[in-house]
């Protein structure tokens, strides 16, 4: 708990959380005056890769596809032929 967390000397966690100032300040933690040590530190560029990425399912794709097609067939009067061949 955020409690223990403020008394601790030492904490261990996950690279996600370490990483990631939003699961950070979730949990109350403040990198601030602290020295970080970080163990097996060749896995922090998948770390890093795995908290800017994200995957999309194939029905995202497919709603987003339907979603532009729709919007360019409604608007397509009113875009220039750049802007159309934008989306």
């Amino acid at each position: 708990n955020k409690e223990s967390l403020a008394a601790a000397e030492v904490v261990v966690l996950p690279y996600n959380t370490l990483l990631s100032k939003p699961a950070r300040d979730a949990i109350g933690l403040s990198l601030k005056g602290s020295l970080v040590i970080i163990d097996e530190a060749h896995n922090l560029p998948e770390a890093l890769r795995n908290l800017t990425s994200c995957q999309l399912t194939l029905p995202v794709i497919e709603a987003a596809l339907s979603q532009m097609t729709l919007y360019s067939k409604k608007y397509a009067s009113r875009l220039a032929g750049r802007n159309l061949f934008y989306l």
